[in-house]
Parts: structure tokens; sequence; C-alpha cells
């Protein structure tokens, strides 16, 4: 009986680890993120794999109208706003810089969940296609990451990706 009743406590713990978000971190923050003062959003996704001690993954998506993709594609310099307490990359394309592989190792490591793996992967395979942009928040150091927002703007498929990891 008590051995019935750990697997079945197990089994919850593991169902609730992985859920769809409860709320859209980001969301509101769109505007400041991209440079773009209307951000319209079409459609929004968010699943999170929650652990122990704060640590956490979770990743947003948001399907933005065009115009927000030729909006970002014509702004001349990509600047990811200062954040208190927070080291940044600004906006750029092409493959994140070898010097911020840690930071790197932190948003796009494996996760347990098969679903959220796939999806990490496929983000991963943007970063080298045409109108596919990054930038990252990241705490306390790039050498030793604990803390780490990653944006991905697929401006070809009006899509950005928020991924927010804990380790």
């Amino acid at each position: 009986m008590l051995k019935t009743c750990s697997i079945i406590s197990l089994i919850s713990i593991l169902l609730l680890s992985l859920t769809s978000c409860k709320s859209f971190v980001f969301k509101n923050q769109l505007p400041d993120i991209t440079g773009i003062s209307d951000v319209g959003i079409l459609k929004s996704e968010c699943v999170e794999e929650t652990g122990i001690r704060g640590k956490g993954y979770a990743i947003e998506t948001y399907t933005l109208a065009q115009e927000n993709s030729l909006a970002f594609r014509n702004i001349a310099n990509k600047i990811l706003p200062a954040k208190s307490e927070w080291l940044k990359q600004d906006w750029s394309a092409g493959t994140v810089d070898t010097l911020y592989s840690e930071v790197f190792g932190v948003a796009f490591d494996s996760r347990s969940n098969e679903s959220l793996n796939q999806t990490s992967k496929q983000i991963r395979q943007l970063l080298n296609k045409d109108g596919v942009y990054h930038s990252f928040y990241y705490k306390p150091d790039k050498d030793n990451p604990k803390k780490v927002y990653f944006f991905v703007f697929d401006t070809m498929n009006n899509k950005i990706y928020i991924i927010d990891s804990s380790v």
C-alpha cells in the first residue's frame, strides 16, 4: 500500500513538473525587447519544466503580425535594453559568438522532457538561417551563467521564441 502511494505521488509530481505556463512573462515586454512600439500578437504558446530550488526551463512562443517582422528588420541598431543586475548581448544575426558558449549551453541544454528538447533543437537550428536574429540577458557572468533569457526572432516566419532557463 505504501509503495503504491509513493508511486502515485511520484507520477503526480512528474505530471505537474511539465505544464503549460501559468502566465506569459514576456508578453508585455515584447515592445521593449524588440524595439517595435506596437507588437501585434496573433498567437501565444508556452511550455515550462519546473525543478527544485529555482531551477527551471520555459519556452514562450509568439506568432506576430508580418508587419512586426518587417519593422524589426528595418531597425538600424537592434539594441536590447539594459536590465538592472543583468548582462546582455544585443540583437545579431547568425550563430552565437563562441565567447558566450556557456550562456548558450544554459539556454539550449538538454531537458528531461522530449517535447521541450525537440522545440529547443528546432530553435537552435534556426540560428543559422537568414532573417533570424538572437539576443540574450544572463547573470551573474558569461563564464558561469545561472539564469538566461534567450530571444530568437525568426522574421521570415513572424515568430519570436523566448527561452527562460535557470540552473
